[in-house]
């Protein structure tokens, strides 16, 4: 794979996962609810105005907006944020899945799995806290992420 000889292997699976989060899964939710959802709400309003329900609303003063169509896009809204996770959630499994099964990559190489995400973290001294007699850092330390700092100068 090309990951493999370029060293990118680290890479793929944040690249995955971003593509999945930031792309596919709003698209599969936005194409699963505008098909099934779009279509049964359109049959319903339109067959309530075949049978008059709508014209009878209107008659007896209720608003068919508030009724009606708001009601379902709430619905909606709620059912998407909902699916769309459900969405993220395979998708990733079914990236992570393949990225190991087929491609032979290491688990880690997706975000939070294992040594890849923890890489990067190592540990650094609070500067000011713990100093004994000589000056000298204490065994307290932090986890420092992705931005590191330079050590404190020890001079004096």
């Amino acid at each position: 794979m090309l990951a493999q000889e370029v060293g990118a292997v680290a890479f793929t699976g944040a690249g995955n996962t971003l593509a999945v989060v930031r792309q596919a899964s709003p698209l599969i939710t936005a194409l699963m609810l505008s098909g099934v959802a779009g279509s049964a709400i359109c049959a319903d309003l339109g067959s309530r105005r075949i049978r008059e329900e709508i014209d009878a609303m209107e008659v007896m003063g209720l608003s068919v907006m508030e009724r009606l169509v708001v009601p379902r896009m709430f619905a909606i809204v709620a059912v998407a944020v909902l699916l769309n996770g459900v969405v993220m959630f395979f998708t990733i499994l079914t990236t992570l899945s393949i990225s190991v099964v087929v491609q032979d990559l290491p688990p880690g190489s997706l975000p939070g799995l294992g040594h890849h995400a923890r890489a990067d973290l190592r540990p650094v001294a609070v500067p000011g806290k713990g100093r004994d007699l000589r000056g000298d850092l204490r065994d307290r330390r932090v986890l420092q992420g992705a931005r590191r700092q330079p050590r404190p100068d020890r001079r004096r």
